[in-house]
C-alpha cells in the first residue's frame, strides 16, 4: 500500500474538479454513476502512484515467472483529500482490516460484556476512518504551520513534532 494526501483545488487539481462538479450537477439521467465516481484528484494521485510503480510490478512479474518470488503482491494506491474523501485504496485497506478482525472475533468466545461482533467491527471501521482523517488533518496543519519557512526547516517530522509540541502546551 502507498498512501497520498492530495488537495481537491491546488493548482493542479482545480479544473478538473470543477470538471466533475459540473458534470455531477447536470447530468440527470445517470446521476449515481457520476455521484460514485471519486473526486479527481484522487484520481490523478492513484495514476501518480500506478506510473510510478509499474516497472517495479513488471519486475515483480517477472520474478513470479522465473519462480523466485513466490506469490505476486498487490499494489494498492491509497489517496485521501484534504476534504475528508477517502479513495477507494483506503476502503479496499479499511475492509481487508475489518474482516480480518472480525474473523479473529468469531474465533474468540463470546464476550463477558455481550458487545455483538458487528457493533465492534463497527466500530472499527468509523475509528479507521476517523484516524485516517485526523492523520490528513495533522499533516495539513504542519504544511500550514511551515509555510513560508526554508524546505530544510520542516523536512521529516519536525513539522508534526513542533506542532505536537504546541498543541500539548
Amino acid at each position: 500500500m502507498d498512501a497520498t494526501i492530495t488537495h481537491s483545488l491546488s493548482k493542479t487539481n482545480r479544473a478538473a474538479e470543477a470538471k466533475r462538479t459540473w458534470e455531477r450537477l447536470t447530468n440527470g439521467q445517470d446521476i449515481k454513476a457520476i455521484r460514485d465516481k471519486p473526486a479527481a484528484a484522487i484520481e490523478t494521485a492513484r495514476k501518480k502512484k500506478f506510473h510510478t510503480y509499474n516497472p517495479v510490478l513488471y519486475v515483480i512479474k517477472k520474478q513470479v515467472l522465473d519462480q523466485r518470488r513466490a506469490k505476486e503482491p498487490q499494489l494498492t494506491p491509497a489517496a485521501v483529500t484534504t476534504f475528508g474523501e477517502l479513495g477507494e485504496g483506503c476502503v479496499m485497506v479499511q475492509e481487508w482490516l475489518a474482516m480480518r478482525y472480525k474473523a479473529h472475533l468469531n474465533s474468540q468466545p463470546e464476550r463477558p460484556d455481550g458487545v455483538k461482533v458487528a457493533t465492534l467491527v463497527g466500530n472499527f471501521r468509523a475509528d479507521f476512518r476517523l484516524a485516517l482523517i485526523m492523520t490528513v488533518v495533522r499533516r495539513a496543519a504542519a504544511m500550514q504551520l511551515g509555510s513560508g519557512l526554508p524546505s530544510g526547516s520542516i523536512r521529516g517530522s519536525y513539522g508534526l513534532a513542533s506542532l505536537s509540541a504546541q498543541g500539548s502546551a
